[in-house]
């Protein structure tokens, strides 16, 4: 789950392979997406613009607008197993973070990754 700047917004993605973006006054929920991607295990919200990440079981981080529900990019082929943190990094980056102990770097603009870090067990 993530909150989008301004507080009044939240994002979540779960089980039953959605993103839902809620309104967090009215409880309402304002856009459902995905619903083909696989379990999705994260979310995180883009600082600067209606924009955000997902995470999901099929190995796959995806970017998408949140004004529309598009996606808008596939982050994909590193991770041997599920993506289950998503994280927006300055500078137009992501990580992606798995079950397969391996983070990827990205750019969100290209798609192509900046490397690996590998540790943990």
């Amino acid at each position: 789950m993530a909150v989008l700047p301004g507080g009044r917004r939240a994002l979540s993605g779960s089980e039953d392979e959605t993103i839902r973006l809620w309104d967090l006054e009215t409880g309402a929920e304002l856009r459902r997406f995905g619903g083909d991607i696989g379990f999705v295990l994260s979310v995180a919200v883009l600082p600067d613009g209606p924009h955000a990440l997902s995470g999901s079981f099929d190995r796959i981080m995806r970017l998408w607008d949140l004004d529309t529900g598009a996606e808008l990019r596939r982050f994909e082929g590193r991770h041997s197993k599920w993506i289950e943190a998503v994280a927006v990094v300055a500078g137009g980056r992501a990580l992606s973070g798995s079950g397969d102990h391996t983070m990827w770097l990205w750019d969100l603009r290209t798609g192509h990754d900046f490397g690996r870090f590998d540790g943990h067990t």
